[in-house]
């Protein structure tokens, strides 16, 4: 397993757990994307968006517009 591929997983395995914590856990797993760049960047969008609900999709889209943030941001 890669680098990149360990990221991923140990963010998949801590999104599952975050997320538990609603808004709260939200915030900590879009910290934790603020921190990488690239492919791992927009594999743990993904892993994100296919995790929330409706409600949560909107409210990180919110998020992501009033932070001026996309998932393709360039750091």
């Amino acid at each position: 397993m890669t680098n990149q591929q360990q990221k991923i997983a140990a963010f998949s395995d801590a999104l599952t757990r975050a997320l538990d914590y609603g808004e709260e856990g939200l915030k900590l797993a879009v910290q934790i994307l603020q921190n990488e760049k690239g492919q791992v960047k927009l594999a743990m969008y993904d892993l994100l968006w296919e995790n929330l609900d409706e409600r949560g999709k909107k409210q990180l889209w919110q998020y992501l517009v009033k932070n001026k943030q996309t998932p393709t941001n360039k750091d």
